[in-house]
């Protein structure tokens, strides 16, 4: 079986406080992107190897044993009989990026297993597995534009329509660590609620939408800010980092010319709801 597993992009991030237990409460909007990784699973004839995960593509600095995909049919085995599984991940979206690829990974591979074997997993008890994975990799559950609090277990659909739409992604070859960002960012409350800034045109968001992370970020690669700032240039309604970066993304009423960034990694798209089909 042939999967294709989407990523994300932050629409705003508030790092509202942080908890005794080291993790943060937030706020953020969470939007699909169609730029994918491809995963091939088949039952493997090996009597000797559970899960043979294989990878192509980008590089994966990565324990084989860290990774979402294992970690989640690891969880699934403690609790469910699964055949032995060979499973090839051709990875290209990139990581480290704040599009939250490997969390993805995880969510298609959950789905596709539920579907073929274990018809008595209910979506709740998948939920539950998800969180354990990481805090963003319920979203992929059902991805559509969401509002997520609390420590990214809270997720609410919101009317989001950007049919139309033009989004550009751009990955300047940086991994910036989800850890050490937050380590170094400090907390605050904002004046009004993102939940209630959202609901503005997509041309006012530029002076009212933010991400927490960017001024900690773009001190230490200034880079990042300049391919902000191209991409208003480029005439984007919008231009943000996603999560704790380094993809910086525009989103625009036509298609931009993205040969301004040949060095980089791209992604372009045309924004359809209907059309992510996880």
């Amino acid at each position: 079986m042939l999967l294709s597993s989407i990523c994300k992009i932050n629409i705003g991030l508030h790092i509202l406080s942080k908890r005794s237990d080291g993790y943060h409460t937030l706020e953020s909007v969470f939007v699909p992107c169609r730029w994918s990784d491809c995963i091939e699973i088949v039952e493997s004839p090996s009597q000797n190897k559970d899960i043979e995960l294989i990878t192509s593509g980008l590089k994966i600095d990565l324990d084989p044993q860290n990774n979402s995909i294992y970690k989640v049919i690891q969880s699934l085995r403690k609790r469910y009989l699964l055949p032995n599984l060979y499973i090839h991940l051709h990875k290209q979206v990139p990581m480290g990026a704040g599009l939250g690829g490997g969390s993805s990974n995880a969510a298609r591979v959950l789905q596709y297993l539920k579907r073929a074997y274990l018809s008595k997993l209910s979506d709740r008890e998948a939920l539950e597995i998800l969180a354990q994975i990481g805090s963003d990799c319920r979203f992929f559950w059902n991805p559509k534009p969401c509002i997520i609090k609390g420590t990214g277990n809270e997720q609410k659909l919101i009317p989001l329509n950007l049919n139309g739409y033009y989004l550009a992604v751009v990955y300047p070859n940086i991994h910036v660590s989800t850890a050490w960002a937050y380590q170094n960012c400090q907390p605050k409350i904002p004046l009004v609620t993102l939940e209630t800034l959202i609901k503005n045109p997509v041309n006012e968001w530029k002076d009212c939408i933010i991400n927490d992370f960017e001024p900690l970020v773009f001190s230490v690669h200034p880079s990042l800010q300049k391919i902000k700032e191209k991409l208003y240039q480029l005439n984007a309604l919008y231009a943000s980092m996603s999560g704790s970066g380094s993809a910086v993304y525009g989103i625009f009423k036509s298609a931009p010319d993205l040969s301004f960034f040949s060095e980089y990694k791209t992604h372009l798209e045309c924004m359809h709801e209907n059309e992510v089909d996880f």
